[in-house]
């Protein structure tokens, strides 16, 4: 009794209901069960469904989360201003000698000479 009961719910609910994985489980347990498949044979299989299901399922929430915080990275790299000093643009020009050079002249050597 309960079998028809479940078929009949199959046959005349309203699809388009739940996620592609769910679909594919229903459509695969209608055909077994139009098949004339033992209970215990369909019960299996939508088991083994429903876990590979719920591995997908988990894959998916992986990906839209690396998703999600590569684009919120982004984001927030192209909003938050850069640091470390001045720009070069701001009209003071750099000493000769690169960063950190003072404009002086080498120190001399232990020995007095300059070289």
């Amino acid at each position: 009794m309960l079998d028809y009961v479940e078929f009949l719910e199959s046959r005349f609910a309203e699809r388009g209901q739940g996620n592609i994985f769910t679909r594919f489980t229903e459509t695969v347990e209608d055909n077994l069960r139009a098949g004339r498949v033992s209970a215990g044979v369909i019960a299996e299989t939508v088991g083994l469904l429903n876990k590979a299901a719920g591995v997908f399922n988990g894959a998916v929430a992986a990906g839209k989360s690396v998703a999600t915080d590569f684009a919120s990275a982004a984001k927030s790299a192209t909003t938050t201003p850069r640091t470390g000093g001045a720009p070069p643009s701001s009209g003071a020009k750099p000493a000769p000698g690169g960063p950190g050079a003072t404009g002086a002249p080498p120190p001399a050597s232990a020995s007095g000479d300059a070289t």
